[in-house]
């Protein structure tokens, strides 16, 4: 069916790794105003999705950004919002032989008004390196981590999915990722 929000996997994709003090807290995940969405184009009937929960851990530099980061999450909490669709997704994504995708950031580099995030994506089995620009700002007492991938599914071992000889869905998923969170007390 359609491709992956993973990347979202890409949650955390957001973010920069290093090296942290052992007594380093990893910042609070705000799970009420962080998010992972997906687009996907079709031939015809183009959808998005979301990724229903995640879980990620992002721990500060000295600097107060970010140093090192991961995320995982569970194929089955990708949901586009029709039941036979997400049926046919988990189908395709071979959901019960590779249940968990995680994205673990490598580096995160100056670029422009931006920042590169590169890191390693596991999703169906198979682990590649992603790099796509993020941003990281202050909202109040609050942080905030934006980015977005576009990811080939391709790449990842799954098909390119065809019906009908004539619809086709595109092997590159649009994965946005907003995630907020605060420092641990």
């Amino acid at each position: 069916m359609r491709p992956l929000a993973f990347l979202f996997v890409c949650a955390s994709a957001v973010l920069p790794c290093a090296s942290r003090g052992a007594d380093t807290k990893p910042w609070m995940i705000a799970a009420e105003s962080s998010r992972v969405d997906f687009a996907v184009k079709v031939t015809v009937d183009s959808f998005t999705g979301h990724l229903a929960k995640f879980e990620a851990q992002i721990f500060p530099s000295d600097h107060d950004t970010v140093a090192q980061a991961t995320m995982t999450f569970q194929v089955s909490d990708l949901k586009t919002g029709k039941d036979d669709r997400d049926k046919q997704m988990l189908l395709w994504l071979e959901a019960k032989k590779f249940p968990t995708a995680t994205f673990v950031l490598k580096s995160l580099a100056p670029s422009g008004t931006q920042m590169t995030a590169t890191g390693d994506l596991t999703l169906h089995g198979v682990t590649r390196p992603i790099s796509f620009p993020v941003s990281i700002g202050d909202v109040g007492s609050r942080h905030t981590i934006d980015g977005t991938a576009s990811i080939d599914h391709r790449e990842w071992g799954l098909k390119i999915i065809r019906k009908l000889g004539v619809l086709k869905v595109d092997p590159t998923v649009k994965v946005t990722v907003h995630l907020e969170a605060t420092a641990s007390s």
